[in-house]
């Protein structure tokens, strides 16, 4: 493997053998212009209906596959997330996940408030549009991605 190049939000591309290879999220293959093929599009669909999310592979310019991963939910979250509603607690998902996979891990944890397609940078930017609704906004990231968005966060806490 050559190359091997990561791109957060995006997936990751490298070589294998001198051919090009792309892994990762719809707009990774968009970004660098390969088409993605109608059946394929369907199926991603299908997989991100059913709470996945699609991993797109392309090779040398070419979409050949879509398959689907996920990252199951956390027990006790469901019941987190009543007892938040509860307590009138408005609680938001913002993810750089596909609308479709957003909202059905969403609609199962009761989550009505739901921002998909966020790359990194981006979260931040969503989480002030959430603070100009005059409320208070907590930030709960869910992997190593989300540790610099929290620091940005703290940064800004002021605006």
């Amino acid at each position: 493997m050559q190359e091997f190049i990561a791109r957060p939000g995006y997936g990751v591309s490298f070589q294998v053998d001198g051919q090009a290879v792309l892994l990762g999220a719809d707009r990774l293959l968009l970004r660098e212009n390969v088409p993605l093929p109608e059946p394929l599009a369907k199926a991603a669909e299908a997989v991100a209906l059913a709470s996945h999310s699609p991993v797109w592979l392309a090779l040398d310019g070419r979409a050949v596959a879509v398959m689907g991963v996920t990252d199951p939910v956390k027990p006790g979250a469901r019941a987190t997330v009543a007892a938040l509603r509860a307590q009138g607690i408005t609680v938001a998902m913002i993810t750089g996940d596909n609308a479709h996979t957003a909202g059905a891990i969403a609609r199962d944890l009761g989550i009505a408030l739901v921002t998909a397609e966020v790359l990194p940078a981006g979260k931040v930017a969503a989480i002030a549009a959430l603070r100009k609704g005059g409320g208070k906004v907590a930030f709960v990231g869910d992997d190593r991605p989300d540790c610099p968005i929290l620091v940005d966060i703290a940064a800004s806490k002021g605006s």
